[in-house]
């Protein structure tokens, strides 16, 4: 491909040379002869790089707002020399800091490298590259757009806040948590004795009551359980009204965050369910495998779909034992079944909390944000008469803030 300057160089020799012989000036035709000749040398001239790229980045995973590190290097691995310009395919939800876009002049077996910084300030999967580059021969004149198809990837997982959740049931606060529950099997406090079988541990063999008995006798002990807590997280496309930082989609999944990391500590056990394109379920666990599954489909869920909140609850109320507390996160948006679902919750003697991040429009007419807090009281208000605690999140303050606050309508 002939460059703007190659094109001028064209241009110009062909319109000197033909003054020149229009106008019987021998020097304008030789300045027309010498332009195009230096075209016609620079492009015999023309050897194709062969280019090779290595990337880079550190580290794969992180919290939004994190700096990652991306080494790139271009190699000219071809016998010729060669000027390349290289740019890389940034998303523009990326905040840049040093150079992704470089003029390089490459020597024969020469390496080129680049280091540059990333930071997304919203969960997601960010791919880097591909990889564009120009490759110009040594005047300037001819050029050819290439690209390098590779990419890598990171993935930025949700923020989290330092907040106290408080997911109220007929279970006193007091159990969330590890807690003992009457009944045998492993723990820590003493509950009665039994009779030895081949499985018990011999450590658990009670010696002064055997021999009072003539028989092996062990300790049993209470069983310690944990407290399930089940999270709706909305992701339906009308999640994402409002601007690319702040949305229902973006500050629900970093409640979700602030809350799993809550009930981890407290050893608790969540079950998340996602709706939006379809209903997902990630069943309870706990400590870093359970961290690990939600965070990650957490940073995937984009905004999309149109999977109502009462799908989400047919699917998994079957599943949910009496008491368990429920959390629905949801900007209350376009969901016509909201307060049906929660009935059902709350027909099976289940305690729900709506946390529900306000919908943010900057720009938008006064008369649209009046109407839409209207329709927005309307559910909140339909939502506590069915029994729910509704938890409006203003979203200029921090979920730490808000959840300190309790401001429950």
């Amino acid at each position: 491909m002939i460059t703007a300057k190659g094109r001028a160089y064209l241009a110009g020799g062909v319109l000197a040379l033909l003054a020149g012989v229009v106008a019987g000036s021998a020097a304008l035709a030789a300045a027309g002869v010498l332009f195009l000749s230096a075209l016609l040398v620079a492009g015999l001239l023309r050897r194709d790089l062969s280019i090779s790229v290595r990337r880079s980045v550190q580290p794969q995973r992180l919290r939004e707002g994190e700096w990652v590190d991306v080494d790139l290097a271009v190699a000219n691995s071809g016998t010729t020399a060669g000027f390349l310009e290289v740019a890389e395919t940034l998303s523009e939800r990326l905040e840049l800091s040093g150079k992704a876009r470089e003029m390089l002049a490459l020597r024969p077996r020469e390496t080129a490298a680049l280091r540059y910084r990333l930071r997304a300030h919203v969960k997601g999967v960010y791919s880097v590259g591909p990889l564009a580059y120009r490759v110009e021969d040594v005047f300037g004149l001819f050029a050819e757009d290439l690209q390098h198809p590779e990419e890598a990837y990171f993935t930025a997982i949700p923020g989290s806040d330092d907040a106290e959740v408080e997911a109220k049931s007929r279970i006193p606060k007091g159990y969330l948590g590890e807690h003992i529950v009457r009944s045998p099997g492993q723990g820590m406090e003493f509950f009665g004795l039994r009779e030895y079988v081949r499985s018990d541990p011999l450590k658990e063999v009670n010696w002064k009551a055997s021999a009072r008995a003539g028989e092996l006798i062990v300790n049993q002990r209470e069983r310690e359980s944990i407290t399930d807590v089940a999270v709706f997280y909305d992701c339906r496309a009308a999640s994402g009204r409002g601007t690319a930082t702040v949305n229902g989609n973006v500050l629900g999944a970093r409640a979700v965050a602030s809350m799993l990391e809550i009930l981890l500590a407290r050893r608790d056990r969540m079950k998340f369910v996602s709706y939006g394109p379809r209903v997902d379920v990630v069943q309870p666990d706990t400590g870093d495998r359970m961290r690990h599954k939600v965070l990650n489909l957490l940073s995937a869920l984009e905004p999309a779909g149109d999977t109502r909140l009462l799908q989400a609850v047919e699917a998994v109320l079957p599943t949910l034992s009496r008491q368990t507390p429920v959390i629905v996160v949801s900007n209350l948006e376009e969901d016509a079944s909201v307060v049906e679902a929660v009935s059902r919750l709350r027909a099976r003697e289940l305690n729900v909390l709506v946390l529900s991040p306000r919908a943010h429009f900057p720009t938008a007419d006064a008369s649209v944000v009046e109407l839409a807090a209207a329709e927005r009281a309307a559910v909140v208000a339909a939502l506590r008469a069915a029994g729910a605690r509704v938890l409006d999140w203003d979203p200029q303050a921090s979920f730490s803030i808000a959840m300190a606050k309790g401001a429950l309508l």
